[in-house]
C-alpha cells in the first residue's frame, strides 16, 4: 500500500539523515535483498497455501501445540520466555503458508481465552496476600494506566512527526497508547510460574494483582478512542460508562462469586470432574450477566474468582490443577493465533522500525514515569518502583484490543493495520526482551528471593468443608531456617501443626523431638490460610521485607 511504502521510506531517511540513529542501514539492506530473494515465496504465502477448514482443524492445531510444548523446555533454558515461542510458532506457520486471517473470530476466541487467563490469576490471588498492597494495586491498574496510555500517546505524535507520518493524528496516537497501556496478565502469569519466581515486599502479588485487574481501564479506554476516531465520543456518557462499567463489574463479580462458593459448598455431584466443568460454565454466566448489566465483563471475572478462591470449598486444590492446565491451553492458543494474525511478514516489515521506537519509549520512559508517579505516596524503595516498572510486560491481550479497530474501522483501514502490526511488533519486543531479562532484573535489583516450592508436593491431600483448616505442604531445601532443628524449638503459631514428613521413600509420623533434615517433604496444617503462610515463613525463614 502506499501508507506502508511512504512509511518505509520515512525510516530509511531517518536511518540515513538523523545523527541520532545509529547507523542500522545494512542490517535493512539485507533485510530487503531476503524479502527479494524470496518474493515469489512470500507472494505464495500472502495468498495461503493452507487454509483452516472443519477438515484440517484439529489436526494443524494440534500440531501447532505439540510442537510448541516439545520445543518449550529447550527454549526455557535459554532464558527465553516459553510464551515467545507460541507467538513464534503461530508466525512460522503463518509464513509459511498457513492462512487464518478471520479478525471476527480471533476476537472471539481471544476475549474467550482472556477469561480463564484472568480466572486462574484471580483463584490463585489470597486476599491475605493482597490486602497489605490493595490500594497500589488498584491506583496502578486505573489512574497507571490512564497516565500510561497519555503519555505513550504524546510520544508517538512526536514520534510520528519525526517520522512524517502526517496521516497518524492525535486520536490514532491515543488509540495506540490505550491499547498497550495495560500490563498483559497472561505474559506476568505465565512467566512467573514458569521461571519459578517470587519477590521480597510482597512484589509479587502486586504484580500480578495489577496484571489481573488493569484490563477493564485498558479496555474502556480502548473502545473510548475508537469513537473519538469515529467522532462519536462524548465526554460526559465517556465518564459515566467509566464508572458503570466499573461498579456493576465489581457488584457482579462479588455477588456472583458467593452465588459460585454457595453452590460449590452445597452441591455434590456423582463424578469429582464435573466440579471443573460446574465452575467454567458458572464462569461464563458472570461473563454474560456482566454484559448485560452493563458493567465490565473481565473485572467480574477475576473479582468472582477471588471470592471462589478464597471460599472455604471442597476440591479446590484439584481445581486449581484444572485451571492451571486450562490457563495455559488458553495462552498457548491466544499467542499462536496472534503469530498466525501477524504473519506473513511482508504485511508486518513497515511497521517493525516506527513499532519497536514505540515499544522502546513505552518500557524506558511511559511506564516508569507511570509506575514513579503513582506510587509517589506509598513508602516503597525505589529499586522496587524499579523493578514494577521492568515487569510491564505486553503480550497477547493487546494484541487482542488491537482487532477491536480492525472491526470498528474495516479489515482494510489503513490505519488500523497499521496499528495492529505495530501492537504486534510491541508485544513480541516486550515479552521477547523484558520476558528474557526478567530474572536478570530482579537479582540486579536485589528483589528475588527463592519461591515456595511446596506446591509441586505430591501429598495430593485434600479436606472437606467441614475440616475447618488447611492441608498444604513445604519442600525443606538448603538454606532453610528449620534445617537441623526440631519441631519443638521451632515455635509454630497456634493452631499449626507439623501431621506428617515424607523422607525419601519413607513417611514419618512425627513428634516433637523429629529433626527436620533437607530434602524433606512436610505435610502441615494450619487453622487458616494466614497461618499458613507465616507457617512456611517461619520453616524457610523469609520475613516481610527481607
Amino acid at each position: 500500500m502506499l501508507q506502508e511504502t511512504l512509511l518505509l521510506d520515512k525510516f530509511d531517511w531517518l536511518l540515513e539523515r538523523n545523527p541520532f540513529f545509529p547507523d542500522f542501514s545494512a542490517i535493512v539492506n539485507s533485510a530487503a535483498e531476503t524479502a527479494a530473494a524470496h518474493a515469489p515465496a512470500v507472494e505464495e504465502t500472502a495468498k495461503g497455501i493452507l487454509k483452516l477448514s472443519s477438515e484440517n482443524f484439529l489436526l494443524i492445531g494440534a500440531i501447532l501445540f505439540f510442537l510448541s510444548i516439545i520445543f518449550s523446555r529447550t527454549i526455557s533454558r535459554t532464558g527465553i520466555p516459553i510464551l515467545a515461542l507460541f507467538l513464534f510458532v503461530g508466525f512460522l506457520a503463518g509464513e509459511y503458508g498457513l492462512d487464518f486471517s478471520s479478525i471476527t473470530v480471533a476476537r472471539a476466541l481471544g476475549d474467550f481465552a482472556l477469561i480463564f487467563i484472568l480466572f486462574y490469576g484471580g483463584l490463585e490471588t489470597k486476599f491475605y496476600k493482597i490486602r497489605p498492597i490493595l490500594y497500589k494495586g488498584v491506583v496502578l491498574s486505573t489512574i497507571g494506566v490512564l497516565v500510561t496510555a497519555g503519555i505513550l500517546g504524546s510520544l508517538t505524535m512526536l514520534l510520528a512527526y519525526l517520522f512524517r507520518w502526517e496521516s497518524f493524528t492525535w486520536p490514532y496516537a491515543l488509540l495506540l497508547g490505550s491499547i498497550v497501556s495495560s500490563t498483559d496478565a497472561a505474559s506476568v502469569f505465565g512467566i512467573f510460574r514458569t521461571k519459578s519466581l517470587d519477590f521480597k515486599n510482597d512484589l509479587r502479588p502486586l504484580l500480578e494483582l495489577e496484571s489481573g485487574s488493569n484490563d477493564p481501564m485498558a479496555f474502556f479506554l480502548t473502545v473510548t478512542c475508537i469513537d473519538l476516531c469515529l467522532g462519536q465520543c462524548a465526554p460526559g456518557s465517556m465518564l459515566l460508562a467509566l464508572a458503570k462499567g466499573m461498579v456493576v463489574g465489581a457488584l457482579v463479580g462479588y455477588a456472583l462469586g458467593h452465588g459460585m462458593s454457595f453452590i460449590m459448598r452445597r452441591i455434590r455431584l456423582e463424578a469429582d470432574g464435573l466440579y471443573s466443568v460446574l465452575v467454567i460454565s458458572m464462569t461464563l454466566i458472570v461473563y454474560s450477566a456482566a454484559e448485560h448489566l452493563g458493567g465490565n465483563c473481565f473485572l467480574a471475572v477475576y473479582v468472582s474468582a477471588m471470592v471462589l478462591g478464597n471460599a472455604n470449598i471442597i476440591h479446590k486444590r484439584s481445581m486449581s490443577r484444572f485451571f492451571d492446565g486450562f490457563a495455559w491451553l488458553m495462552q498457548i492458543t491466544m499467542f499462536i493465533m496472534l503469530g498466525l494474525l501477524a504473519a506473513p511478514f511482508e504485511r508486518f516489515k513497515p511497521y517493525i522500525g516506527f513499532g519497536l521506537a514505540v515499544s522502546a519509549l513505552l518500557m524506558f520512559v511511559a511506564r516508569p514515569i507511570s509506575v514513579f508517579l503513582c506510587l509517589h505516596f506509598f513508602k516503597m524503595p525505589a529499586k522496587d518502583k524499579l523493578f514494577v516498572s521492568w515487569v510491564g510486560l505486553r503480550g497477547a491481550v493487546p494484541i487482542v484490543f488491537a482487532t477491536y479497530p480492525l472491526v470498528a474501522f474495516g479489515v482494510h483501514d489503513p490505519m488500523a493495520r497499521a496499528i495492529f502490526f505495530m501492537v504486534c511488533c510491541i508485544s513480541f519486543s516486550s515479552v521477547l526482551f523484558q520476558g528474557s531479562s526478567l530474572v536478570w532484573a530482579g537479582k540486579l535489583l536485589g528483589v528475588t528471593i527463592p519461591e515456595d516450592k511446596s506446591k509441586t508436593s505430591d501429598f495430593g491431600l485434600e479436606v472437606s468443608d467441614s475440616f475447618q483448616s488447611n492441608l498444604d505442604s513445604f519442600a525443606v531445601r538448603s538454606g532453610d531456617q528449620c534445617i537441623n532443628r526440631s519441631l519443638l524449638s521451632m515455635s509454630f503459631p497456634k493452631n499449626c501443626l507439623v501431621m506428617g514428613i515424607k523422607r525419601g521413600t519413607d513417611f514419618i509420623t512425627p513428634n516433637g523431638s523429629t529433626i527436620i533434615q533437607e530434602g524433606d517433604e512436610l505435610l502441615i496444617m494450619a487453622a487458616s490460610e494466614e497461618k499458613m503462610s507465616q507457617m512456611k515463613m517461619l520453616l524457610h525463614g523469609v520475613r516481610e521485607g527481607q
